[in-house]
């Protein structure tokens, strides 16, 4: 499953949007703010059955070897 996921280069995730694959959902973008980004990433298979209120709490971003990854909250 993957999400479209703003956040900055400490990790922290500011928001998630599970997108649609239907062909007449409405889309949504995120308008970063400085040192802010926006990926679509996949999320963790061991936490793909949360909540998304619940996933947004268990999750950062990891992106110390450049690309960008969700990655459970230590």
């Amino acid at each position: 499953m993957k999400v479209i996921t703003l956040f900055d280069e400490t990790g922290k995730v500011y928001a998630l949007f599970h997108p649609s694959s239907k062909p007449d959902a409405p889309e949504l973008q995120f308008a970063p703010a400085n040192g802010q980004r926006v990926e679509t990433l996949e999320v963790p298979v061991e936490l793909e059955h949360l909540k998304p209120h619940q996933l947004h709490a268990a999750v950062c971003v990891e992106h110390r070897s450049g690309k960008p990854a969700l990655v459970k909250r230590s």
